[in-house]
């Protein structure tokens, strides 16, 4: 859904897509644990070929709910949900435009409404879109047209054991080389371009070196030319070593 103007559009282009949603606990007390954890759930789509996960094209969302409290020990707060955020850094605005407005309203007696709210990123501000009391609100009812998904045994114990490529797991080897936070969010961007990076350092080239090369000019080579990646990187690599 797309809104404009205080109106809905409906986008059919993507029917039939289907929707991977994942909610989390209550775990991140700060804007920026938010910030990445969304981007490593996008890295995960990108590195497993489970999908480009591009927020600005509507492929990712973020909803955020926040709450505020006094002290950690306390009791969470009335929660506020903020839907459809589409980039990373206006993740971050909106948390903490919504906490401070949240600290506002108690710091002058009043209480918090659990609400769905929309974030506006231009004007840097929120507008409430609906009361959310409780679960029914959602009025949740079965598909009618929709089978029941009934999955085999064996098949789901297979899926279960099978791993995902973390990139989390490599932000570390990557510290070992001095590389700042830049540096690194450069290289997890693309697990070809990460991949080809690790293959220059086995043949002996200075990991920084390495790294600056292909987060400038080699990565705007990409850009581009926006061809085969592979084959641009096979190429590169050859020249690489004769040189």
């Amino acid at each position: 859904m797309i809104h404009e103007d205080d109106k809905s559009y409906l986008d059919f282009n993507r029917a039939g897509t289907p929707l991977l949603e994942i909610v989390t606990a209550p775990d991140f007390h700060t804007a920026e644990e938010v910030v990445e954890f969304a981007k490593e759930i996008q890295r995960i789509a990108k590195w497993n070929n489970l999908g480009d996960a591009d927020l600005e094209k509507g492929q990712m969302r973020i909803d955020v709910n926040i709450s505020v409290r006094k002290n950690e020990s306390d009791p969470l707060g009335t929660r506020v949900e903020m839907k459809n955020i589409n980039t990373f850094s206006a993740i971050k605005r909106c948390i903490e435009h919504e906490s401070q407005r949240q600290e506002e309203i108690l710091e002058n007696g009043g209480k918090i409404a659990q609400e769905t709210r929309r974030w506006n990123d231009l004007e840097g501000n929120s507008f409430s879109m609906r009361s959310k009391e409780d679960a029914v609100d959602y009025r949740y009812f079965p598909e009618p047209d929709m089978p029941i998904l009934k999955l085999d045994p064996q098949e789901k114990a297979e899926i279960m054991q099978e791993s995902l490529d973390r990139p989390f797991d490599y932000i570390h080897k990557c510290k070992e080389y001095g590389f700042n936070k830049e540096f690194i969010n450069a290289l997890l961007l693309d697990k070809q371009i990460f991949d080809f990076f690790f293959v220059m350092v086995q043949e002996g080239f200075e990991p920084k070196t390495v790294a600056k090369w292909m987060v400038g000019p080699m990565k705007r080579c990409l850009d581009y030319f926006q061809g085969d990646e592979i084959e641009v990187l096979k190429n590169i690599s050859e020249e690489a070593r004769k040189t």
